[in-house]
């Protein structure tokens, strides 16, 4: 008997790489529409998410986007020769090495970038199969994996870094991108998922229509060739990124808290 919010993450309504995901079977589909029937109040972390919970699983009561906020924080900045990293242009890009993530894609479009360089951070199952695709592709001396990083670290080699990349087949919201506009970087991402909430494009980024290697390879090969792009887009997203701050994305979200206390009493 005691009120609740009903939160919508993700993975939970939508994953194109899984089997298991709710929105290819009817009896998790179902559950998620009575469970949102004795929710309070309803909020999903980015419109995409909640297009998807009503589309797909057909939630009729009112949902309100609370996005996932940055937690702002300072490291001491570290150069590219103690951080392991090499000259010249470099993008990043980040998650757990699974399929969901796209990085096989991103390997098969790097072999048509070779003005750059390319940093992974994470790990995962995917690991040695994309360790032996960079040595199939012969890009051992231009796509780095860096494993599992400290948030500090992750924050350095972001600063480094020139652009950065996703081939992700979706992202629930995609907290990576915010961290990539804190420091000053470009991105090449798809054109959906949760990041076109704040994601432009041609504005802050270059948003590609489809996954396809040749598409992320044109995209990234277009920033890397404009310099002026780069730094306009950059700046850009310094500039934006801060109404996606922690404090501001908690404070809606202690409004639906609110809010559904007062609805609850009211009804009781």
């Amino acid at each position: 008997r005691i009120p609740f919010v009903l939160s919508f993450i993700g993975g939970d309504v939508f994953d194109p790489s899984k089997g298991i995901s709710p929105h290819r079977h009817g009896i998790l589909r179902v559950a998620i529409r009575l469970i949102s029937k004795f929710a309070v109040r309803s909020t999903a972390i980015s419109s995409d998410t909640k297009s998807r919970v009503v589309n797909i699983h057909g939630v009729t009561s009112p949902i309100t986007i609370t996005p996932i906020g940055l937690v702002s924080r300072e490291y001491d900045a570290k150069d590219r020769d103690v951080l392991g990293l090499p000259a010249g242009l470099l993008a990043v890009s980040i998650g757990r090495l699974i399929p969901r993530k796209g990085f096989e894609t991103l390997l098969e479009a790097w072999k048509a970038v070779p003005d750059a360089s390319l940093a992974i951070i994470g790990t995962g199952p995917l690991k040695s199969k994309l360790t032996a695709m960079i040595e199939e592709f012969g890009l051992s001396d231009r796509v780095f994996l860096l494993g599992s990083v400290s948030n500090e670290r992750k924050h350095q080699v972001l600063k480094e870094a020139d652009l950065y990349v996703s081939a992700a087949q979706h992202e629930g919201f995609g907290i990576v991108f915010l961290e990539a506009m804190k420091a000053g970087l470009p991105i090449v991402a798809p054109v959906v998922g949760g990041q076109t909430d704040f994601l432009r494009n041609k504005e802050n980024a270059l948003l590609v229509d489809s996954l396809s290697s040749d598409d992320i390879a044109s995209a990234v090969t277009a920033l890397v060739g404009d310099s002026a792009m780069r730094d306009e887009m950059g700046k850009r997203n310094l500039r934006d990124v801060d109404s996606y701050s922690i404090k501001q994305t908690t404070a809606i979200f202690e409004s639906v808290l609110t809010e559904a206390i007062t609805d609850y009493e009211n009804r009781n």
